[in-house]
């Protein structure tokens, strides 16, 4: 609508007063006592708000001229933007906040889509959890960290233009900021955003933000954001999580089911690549609990490992007797002559044990005059055959369900390796 309202002044054809709506919003007024009751605060401005900015120019605050940053002809800031807001949370994505300047000493305030459908995630209050905030049993726990840093390839955008689709507790609010030759003066909006940052990265801090687009004259009119905070912040919670009992960071609702949802520690900061790994369960990971179940990646394709510890390329690992993946980081490890790979032994190899022929079908201590369903040779699970060959008593063979003679002899053991 406001592109409308350009060429009406291009065209000298539409006559404004002060206070006229320009564009539609959401108008979520009747949710303000959910959110701290805020005021809009008009001509407002100076307000730390440096946490809440986030992106390539983390560093503008938009409360004063010498950190404002450059979007084309104006200034703006990109910051976590509610973009659905209910009385039980809301659904966070990164936006552009600009102002634009309309005609002589007149500004108003736009909206772009810095997210292009990354970085968004639902934070919900206290009890709270799922899409839309309303569940109150966990389903799932989201536990990609967020924090300010995870934006940092974020950049401020005009475009797609999104003020119609943003979610407001006040909106169009139109004010003569400057009592000089203002005529229409600078629009005023209020949203809710991300202000602060959880020590986790399960949560966030939100608070109710006003804007208004500050007009001002530096050679020729220019438009910026002013932004401030209003009402009171609230800590709000990821998928999974809920504010802990002093109300500084959240904590897992389900500790179980969210630990093995959770990324392991030290595998936080490889970069997952979708076409060639997989995302895994280690019940070896480490992380700020001890040693518990957690995520890992894994190569996708069959006969691929990690190359090392340190680089995550997937390469061939042909798996063989001696050679197998290290089932701990999901590298390739290769065994010594002498012994053969085992993914429950220490260091994942183990000394190879020579068997006769006698013993690989008939097992250790027995011969062929053992009843048939106790000979190895007809057992099909290699494990149990395995443990058959070396008289491991207790997993021997119970019954004739577990026998066949047509599927060819299980592996083996060789007596060298």
């Amino acid at each position: 609508m406001k592109n409308i309202l350009k060429l009406f002044f291009g065209l000298l054809i539409l006559p404004l007063i002060a206070g006229t709506a320009f564009a539609a919003k959401i108008n979520i007024s009747h949710l303000k006592s959910s959110w701290g009751n805020p005021e809009l605060g008009r001509c407002e401005g100076n307000t730390n708000v440096r946490n809440a900015v986030i992106g390539n120019n983390k560093n503008c605050r938009g409360n004063n001229r010498d950190d404002w940053c450059r979007l084309g002809d104006d200034y703006g800031v990109l910051m976590l933007i509610a973009r659905e807001v209910n009385e039980n949370g809301a659904y966070f994505c990164p936006t552009t906040v600009y102002g634009e300047k309309h005609g002589r000493g007149n500004s108003w305030t736009l909206y772009g889509d810095s997210s292009q459908g990354q970085g968004c995630f639902w934070a919900c209050k206290k009890g709270f959890s799922g899409e839309n905030c309303q569940s109150t049993t966990v389903l799932a726990c989201d536990t990609e960290p967020v924090t300010r840093s995870t934006y940092d390839s974020y950049a401020m955008v005009r475009e797609p233009e999104i003020e119609d689709y943003i979610p407001m507790f006040e909106l169009n609010q139109y004010k003569n900021c400057r009592f000089d030759r203002s005529k229409f003066g600078e629009e005023h909006d209020q949203f809710l955003a991300v202000v602060d940052w959880l020590p986790s990265g399960h949560g966030v801090v939100v608070q109710p933000m006003s804007v208004r687009a500050n007009m001002w004259e530096k050679g020729n009119w220019q438009a910026a954001i002013i932004a401030y905070v209003a009402g009171t912040s609230q800590v709000l919670c990821k998928n999974g999580y809920t504010v802990n009992s002093v109300g500084t960071d959240c904590v897992p609702l389900d500790e179980e089911k969210c630990a093995a949802n959770e990324m392991c520690a030290d595998w936080a900061t490889v970069n997952f690549d979708e076409e060639n790994m997989v995302k895994e369960l280690s019940l070896t990971c480490v992380n700020t609990r001890g040693t518990t179940a957690g995520v890992q990646y894994r190569c996708k394709a069959p006969g691929y490992a990690f190359a090392s510890v340190i680089d995550h390329t997937c390469t061939p690992c042909v798996e063989s007797m001696r050679t197998g993946i290290n089932p701990s980081n999901g590298t390739c490890v290769t065994c010594e002559i002498g012994e053969i790979f085992d993914a429950t032994a220490p260091g994942y190899c183990a000394e190879a044990t020579g068997f006769s022929q006698e013993q690989m079908q008939y097992g250790t201590g027995q011969n062929k005059n053992v009843e048939l369903e106790l000979q190895c040779w007809t057992i099909v699970d290699p494990d149990e055959y395995s443990n058959c060959v070396r008289g491991i008593e207790e997993n021997l063979p119970s019954g004739v369900s577990r026998l066949s003679v047509t599927g060819g002899l299980p592996r083996f053991i060789p007596a060298a390796i």
